[in-house]
């Protein structure tokens, strides 16, 4: 039987994990874009899970530390463990900078921005706290301005304009109340409530269409995912610790539903894939071919198809756990062409069954025939 732990990570108090049958480990924000506040971290106890799911962990151990959304290295939450133990006697970003120089490749690219910026700075006894603090204000100013130059755009402007009377009106007052939010330090911008404000407007098709172009406009708006303000205005308050910890938290290696169970998804091995913690979180419940339209960069499309390449080149070799799952590159493929509605034609390559040949009357052995392994 295989024994997971929840999967918190931990903040500090690394010296004991275990006491009797209990985990015991720092509870951690859950990453949002719905404001820039950070609650602290509460002390929690967490029973062992000992009904670890066999498909999830199968996917965990089996399928290598590659992303299957963007093809970059991730850590195990093992590994994390063990990196977090040893931050937390790095107590001043001079040496948690000489620490982490050599797990830069793994962080996403938001991340690696904010890691040569600490770097950049890291003089003396200051904390990556102080680092992000002094930074702030000037983030607030670039954040806000980049906030304001997207509500207000032109082609915000031109799409209110072509939506239809109470819709126009509903719209502007949406975005005037946005607008008035950036500069407001009681009620901070929120552009995961502005996108779902959007998202559930009732109204006509040629209304819908507008509203999706101005849902895909407003998408670009600043998050702590995507943008180095965004992440400081959401950091600067946290502890060393933690904003260390960040650096590395959104690489660790998880399962990610290609269909997402909150819309029907199945939670087995066929609609799984490993990926990188980032695209778990941000993507939410969103259909896999939109998030690969409003996130271009990270070229889920080609990549997909590159894992499945791997995945079928690993099921051909035989001596492998995949080998007695020879169906999950081909199911894999159906699930993404129902999740995306035929937009993503995965090919998954023909895997040739391996060659037999007859052994003489004169070789030992009970068996007469061998694998040829050419």
């Amino acid at each position: 039987m295989k024994v997971s732990f929840n999967p918190i990570i931990s903040t500090n108090n690394f010296g004991r994990i275990l006491q009797r049958g209990n985990v015991r480990q720092n509870e951690t924000i859950t990453e949002s874009d719905s404001d820039n506040t950070i609650a602290l971290p509460l002390i929690a106890y967490h029973p062992i899970n000992f009904k670890a799911k066999p498909d999830a962990n199968f996917i965990i151990t089996q399928t290598g530390n590659i992303c299957a959304y963007t093809r970059r290295p991730m850590l195990t939450s093992y590994a994390l463990r063990s990196i977090y133990a040893k931050l937390a006697k790095k107590p001043n970003a001079q040496a948690a900078i000489n620490f982490l120089e050599g797990y830069k490749s793994y962080m996403p690219a938001v991340e690696v921005d904010v890691f040569d910026f600490l770097k950049a700075n890291s003089d003396g006894k200051k904390t990556f706290q102080d680092i992000l603090y002094e930074k702030h204000y000037d983030s607030l100013n670039e954040l806000r301005s980049k906030q304001a130059m997207i509500l207000g755009s032109d082609e915000t402007d031109d799409i209110i304009s072509d939506l239809d009377g109470h819709s126009r009106d509903y719209v502007s007052q949406i975005r005037d109340s946005a607008m008035f939010q950036i500069y407001d330090t009681k009620n901070p911008f929120s552009r995961h409530e502005l996108l779902k404000q959007i998202e559930s407007i009732q109204t006509n098709e040629d209304n819908l269409a507008k509203l999706d172009e101005l849902y895909n406009l407003w998408y670009k708006l600043p998050r702590s995912f995507m943008d180095f303000d965004a992440f400081v205005m959401k950091y600067y308050s946290a502890s060393h610790d933690f904003i260390a910890q960040r650096l590395l938290s959104m690489s660790e290696k998880t399962v990610e539903h290609l269909w997402p169970t909150a819309r029907g998804g199945k939670d087995a091995l066929v609609n799984m894939v490993p990926a990188i913690k980032l695209i778990n979180n941000d993507r939410g419940d969103m259909r896999l071919n939109r998030y690969d339209y409003l996130n271009p960069q990270i070229g889920i499309r080609r990549n997909l198809q590159k894992y499945v390449n791997d995945i079928s080149g690993e099921i051909a070799k035989g001596k492998t756990p995949l080998a007695k799952r020879k169906y999950y590159p081909k199911d894999l493929r159906k699930i993404v062409l129902d999740e995306t509605e035929g937009d993503f034609n995965l090919k998954v390559p023909e895997i040739k069954p391996r060659k037999q040949i007859k052994l003489t009357s004169s070789q030992k052995g009970k068996n007469r025939y061998i694998t040829n392994r050419k």
